[in-house]
């Protein structure tokens, strides 16, 4: 599980979320069947992200500041193409394609 993500204002609108995110989808587990985040309520361009991924609100957190939100692993998976890290040869875990 992955408690927040929080991206330096100097590294946001890089590709540093994109290579994340790519990761975390390559290496999701077979057996997980849903995907959540909870979504500050002031952060639209999260909302728009989650959006296109298909995710749907569900509900909010205790405090009302975030959404809910929820999408299928199946989805996610189908996404980002490629074998999950601990299966490339790359010792070091680093995907370079």
């Amino acid at each position: 599980m992955v408690e927040e993500i929080e991206i330096a204002p100097d590294y946001q609108r890089t590709l540093l979320f994109y290579y994340f995110f790519r990761y975390a989808l390559r290496n999701i587990p077979p057996h997980v069947v849903h995907v959540e985040a909870y979504i500050d309520k002031a952060n639209a361009g999260s909302q728009r992200i989650a959006e296109k991924l298909g995710m749907k609100i569900i509900g909010e957190n205790p405090s009302g500041r975030s959404w809910r939100c929820r999408g299928e692993a199946g989805s996610f998976r189908a996404l980002v193409p490629g074998r999950p890290a601990k299966e490339r040869s790359d010792a070091t875990g680093v995907n370079r394609s």
